[in-house]
């Protein structure tokens, strides 16, 4: 991937972006955003980590856009019940929200679809992934970035710490969630805290046969990026994760759960190899 010339930020500003609202299932108005051509030949949809929003995304989208020129295609939306999106219906199952918004969001994708899930998101690729394994799954290739695959199970809350927040019982995961996505200190901290609790316990209550998930994947060109220091999963578990799905991966001896924006540019480099895979795909196929 060549040099950058210009800020990763400032593509934000340039006639490629447009935002527009979609509806839910359950008639919730969503805003998306997409950057580029919305004919593309390839789109790349986002699936931001848990407790942030879709600006969490933004050096990621902001480097792709400026490669290729505009001429690839980007969704990105915030998640339902994370830091500003939507709250979630509570008369509904939680994950079946997110499965159906996410449903919805890629209706709008043109071309060759790549799914891009950071962090926890990852759950609920696997959650997505199960719900349409009986049918054609629109997905061309998929690039998770310090995926978290499943919550630990002996989670017990937090007993010493900064205090404002320890006291809110944040789980160990949690608190370190803080730091990763820069939630301390925010505006709406307290908001964000309260809703932590439902988004755990709608990742914990996950229908995926994890066996038919990893059928799934061997099947669809797969990247995974992780970084080395990353305490919020181990990176030997990436490696075991990576091998049982055939997955191309990469380990950043020096990068953290924050990857994102401290090593963008491998990141994005993990994204450009999977749109390059759907484009052979594409012309494989006849298209």
């Amino acid at each position: 991937m060549p040099e950058s010339n210009t800020s990763a930020g400032s593509f934000a500003r340039t006639r490629d972006r447009h935002r527009f609202t979609v509806t839910a299932d359950d008639d919730t108005p969503m805003v998306v955003t997409r950057y580029g051509r919305r004919d593309a030949a390839a789109t790349v949809v986002y699936l931001h980590g848990p407790l942030a929003d879709a600006t969490s995304l933004t050096p990621l989208i902001g480097e792709l856009h400026q490669h290729f020129g505009g001429e690839i295609a980007q969704l990105v939306y915030d998640q339902r019940g994370h830091r500003h999106g939507v709250p979630f219906h509570p008369d509904r199952p939680t994950m079946a929200q997110l499965v159906a918004d996410l449903d919805v969001v890629i209706t709008h994708a043109s071309g060759r679809v790549i799914l891009v899930a950071e962090s926890l998101a990852a759950i609920l690729l696997q959650e997505w992934l199960f719900h349409h394994r009986r049918g054609v799954l629109r997905l061309d290739a998929v690039v998770a970035i310090c995926p978290v695959p499943e919550l630990p199970s002996d989670e017990k809350p937090v007993r010493a710490g900064r205090t404002d927040w320890a006291r809110r019982v944040v789980s160990k995961l949690e608190g370190e969630l803080l730091v990763a996505f820069g939630v301390l200190d925010c505006d709406n901290e307290l908001r964000i805290l309260e809703s932590t609790g439902v988004l755990m316990e709608a990742l914990r209550r996950c229908e995926a046969d994890v066996a038919v998930v990893e059928d799934l994947l061997r099947g669809t060109p797969t990247w995974i990026v992780a970084g080395k220091q990353d305490w919020l999963v181990g990176y030997k578990r990436v490696a075991e994760l990576a091998d049982t799905v055939w997955a191309e991966w990469v380990l950043v001896e020096d990068a953290g759960h924050d990857l994102i924006h401290t090593h963008t540019r491998i990141a994005a480099d993990a994204v450009v190899a999977a749109l390059e895979a759907a484009h052979d795909q594409t012309l494989f196929r006849g298209a």
